[in-house]
């Protein structure tokens, strides 16, 4: 019997997203996107070159590495400008920078890694990797173990039962270990990790809610694993002040209970 269009259409839309998925988490070949999406060599390449044909994705014709194209960036700007958060929380997040001495990022979670929204660094500061556009898995990093805390009861479970793989020998990827740093985090209302993404950082990172009280943001302050060291105590307090602040931006009022 045959397929019928509409799903026809939905398995190579599910196709397309699947590559450009790939192609935002980093710069790849035609092989190994056929190869990691175990896709046939003739579908990958029709899916690419309708891709770039449509300015979604870009071709280095001397390396063979497709990458974000203009339009598909364009979609992500249109994003962001229409965020719930992210046009009133930029001041916040600039100040929160200089005040702290520290590159500070607006956090949400995409499915099972953070996405840094926006970003601000202090004059004297730069680190690598702590600007838009890296992603880094829920497990590693202060930023993630706050959003995965959070995140509801069964997706926690799934993510726990997967692979975690570590970024550095610093990362935790015990889910026993991890599983009780999340309680630890809920009960706290922050988190700091240290070297377990780049081995010369670490982070405090403290939840945002939204309208409804719900967790879907959080701050988190990169800096220097010894200037973090030195500073934790005066850093989760400006984390936690900056959250607040956050939260309020984006409406939630706590309800009073009456007596």
């Amino acid at each position: 019997m045959a397929t019928p269009k509409k799903y026809t259409e939905l398995q190579g839309l599910g196709r397309a997203i699947a590559i450009l998925d790939a192609i935002a988490e980093k710069p790849r070949k035609a092989k190994e996107l056929s190869e990691t999406l175990d896709l046939k060599w003739t579908t990958t390449y029709r899916t690419l070159t309708f891709l770039r044909d449509s300015g979604y994705i870009n071709h280095d014709n001397m390396t063979g590495v497709y990458s974000v194209g203009t339009r598909l960036h364009s979609i992500g700007t249109s994003y962001l400008a229409t965020h719930p958060l992210v046009p009133a929380a930029r001041a916040t997040i600039r100040n929160t920078a200089e005040a702290s001495g520290s590159t500070v990022q607006l956090v949400e979670r995409d499915q099972t890694r953070t996405v840094v929204l926006v970003a601000a660094e202090p004059g004297n500061q730069t680190i690598s990797r702590a600007t838009p556009g890296f992603h880094f898995p829920l497990h590693c990093g202060s930023k993630g173990h706050v959003l995965l805390a959070f995140a509801p009861d069964d997706f926690q479970k799934e993510y726990l039962a997967s692979e975690l793989l570590p970024m550095t020998p610093e990362s935790l990827t015990d889910p026993v270990a991890l599983a009780r740093k999340l309680e630890t985090i809920r009960q706290e209302g922050y988190a700091v990790t240290q070297r377990d993404i780049q081995l010369s950082t670490g982070s405090v990172a403290a939840p945002i809610r939204n309208s409804k009280g719900e967790v879907e943001w959080c701050i988190c302050l990169v800096t220097g694993a010894n200037d973090l060291n030195e500073r934790e105590y005066s850093l989760v307090e400006i984390a936690l002040q900056a959250a607040q602040s956050l939260t309020t931006i984006a409406g939630w009022r706590p309800h009073l209970t009456v007596q």
